[in-house]
């Protein structure tokens, strides 16, 4: 996630730009002009400022330059995207400035910032206010406007009004919640995209009832460890175009977990959202107006994260660090990332021959052109306090030779029902477990499906029944009367086949 800088330019006496004086004597036929840019602050004082400045996407100087008020920058004769931040000495405000320079000679831009205006997201919920505004200018085919991503250093937003260059849009996203609270239990993600002209009204009120609904819990890992969970804007539906990446910094909190939060959002958009521990959901669709959703997250986690491996690519077998192990399986499996562990190993074997080892990295081995049968061995264990789970053994036996395409790893998703907001099961009582099998990119239909369990730390396993519907496997696992813990693993038949699939 990247923050971008928006850049207002004051314009040059004559040209597009009004209010911006040209500097120094016409440059001659064959030399570059030179821009010098400079900024005033929303006191009247001169401070110092960068820039960055954009050549079309159909240019073919392809400029993208970095200004600085500290000496002119010569650039060819052209129409350019100039963008800045002109950040206030006391830290109080920052202003935006993006607008088109048309470059003809040698000109002086002025960043002026107290032709700002503040930038304010507003709903008609009293209980709310401001937390902050995020801002960015970006082309949807070509370079954003900043190349580094900062969130922003002071509360109070300003942008300047102009005009961009076609093709620029400008994001903004405001964060409102309730103050003087340590975790917020209404939260508001409000979102506005602007083509080509920044207005000079940035003051944008909606109705709660026009807006979509979103009841977040976060569940309890372990005790007293706090949880959080943060949402970001990662698309727009834009009326003839594709979906648009806006770049944004997460909207987040944190506080003891469990907990429960009540998230607004500006419809259309999709949204990401992560927990603190690393549990992540990338909403496929936008979400809709009007429409309430719930998501649940860090539910029990007994199965690896899809992102792990092993994955057979070309003539390669790659598998990620030992960090990447577990994952909340019940959310989105294609953007899932794993949970961090304190310590892991990995094994790879050809046959019953040990050919790779690693602890906490990832294994990277080349891959016969015979068929080969191998089988990749992992185990990892969490530190002092960890109550979830602790550890985790588990492996993985697969044919393959190269080149192959690629061959993605499949992995179970074992997910109980039932249990409380700490993960917990009570005593004495049956806990019903589905069970299914899915890749990175779809759900496996097993063949065969075998699940033991321990009620003794794994001192001793049992057997349990299955049941199948269709790609869907279930058990029920009984709880011990006392305090204690329960473990549960399972063995699969899959089709390898199904699996493979061109790079």
């Amino acid at each position: 996630m990247r923050l971008r800088a928006a850049v207002l330019v004051a314009a040059v006496t004559g040209s597009v730009l009004t209010g911006v004086a040209a500097g120094g004597a016409p440059a001659g036929a064959a030399a570059n002009p030179a821009i010098t840019i400079r900024a005033i602050d929303r006191a009247g004082e001169a401070v110092p400022v960068t820039a960055s400045l954009h050549s079309p996407v159909t240019s073919p100087t392809s400029i993208d330059a970095t200004l600085t008020s500290a000496h002119p920058t010569r650039v060819p004769r052209g129409t350019y995207n100039i963008a800045a931040w002109v950040f206030e000495p006391d830290g109080s405000a920052q202003t935006l400035f993006d607008r088109e320079l048309v470059v003809t000679r040698s000109v002086t831009v002025t960043f002026d910032a107290r032709k700002g205006h503040l930038i304010r997201f507003a709903v008609n919920d009293p209980t709310v206010t401001q937390n902050f505004v995020l801002a960015e200018p970006f082309n949807p085919v070509g370079p954003d406007a900043f190349d580094s991503f900062s969130p922003p250093t002071a509360r109070a937003q300003y942008a300047a009004p102009g005009t961009m260059p076609p093709g620029w849009e400008l994001s903004l996203e405001g964060d409102l919640l309730r103050p003087n609270v340590s975790l917020s239990p209404v939260r508001y993600v409000l979102v506005r995209v602007l083509t080509r002209v920044i207005p000079a009204n940035l003051t944008f009120t909606v109705s709660q009832a026009r807006l979509a609904s979103d009841l977040v819990t976060v569940k309890a890992i372990d005790p007293g460890v706090a949880g959080g969970v943060s949402f970001q804007p990662i698309g727009a539906e834009i009326p003839g175009e594709n979906p648009v990446e806006l770049p944004a910094v997460p909207v987040g909190q944190s506080a003891i977990a469990p907990l429960h939060v009540q998230y607004y959002f500006t419809p259309g958009y999709a949204y990401e959202s992560q927990t603190d521990s690393g549990s992540v959901n990338q909403t496929a669709l936008p979400i809709l107006g009007v429409h309430h959703y719930t998501q649940t997250f860090d539910n029990a986690t007994f199965g690896p994260s899809p992102q792990w491996g092993p994955f057979v690519i070309g003539n390669q077998i790659s598998t990620m660090s030992g960090a990447y192990l577990f994952a909340d399986p019940t959310q989105q499996l294609n953007s899932s990332f794993g949970m961090a562990v304190d310590s892991s190993q990995t094994w790879l074997y050809e046959g019953t021959k040990l050919i790779a080892h690693s602890a906490l990295g990832g294994i990277f081995v080349t891959v016969s052109t015979t068929p080969h049968w191998y089988t990749v061995r992992a185990q990892a264990s969490r530190g002092p306090g960890a109550t979830l789970w602790k550890s985790e053994a588990l492996s993985f036996t697969f044919r393959s030779q190269a080149p192959g395409g690629v061959v993605d790893n499949f992995w179970p998703r074992i997910i109980p029902s039932g249990l409380s907001l700490r993960n917990a099961a009570r005593h004495g009582t049956r806990t019903a477990v589905r069970i299914y099998f899915s890749d990175l990119d779809v759900n496996l239909t097993a063949h065969g499906v075998r699940v033991w369990a321990s009620a003794n730390g794994g001192g001793t396993w049992q057997a349990l029944p299955v049941s199948r519907s269709g790609p869907h496997w279930t058990v029920t696992v009984a709880n011990p009367e006392h305090r204690g813990s329960c473990r549960c693993g399972c063995r699969a038949a899959t089709r390898t086949d199904s699996r493979r699939r061109k790079p």
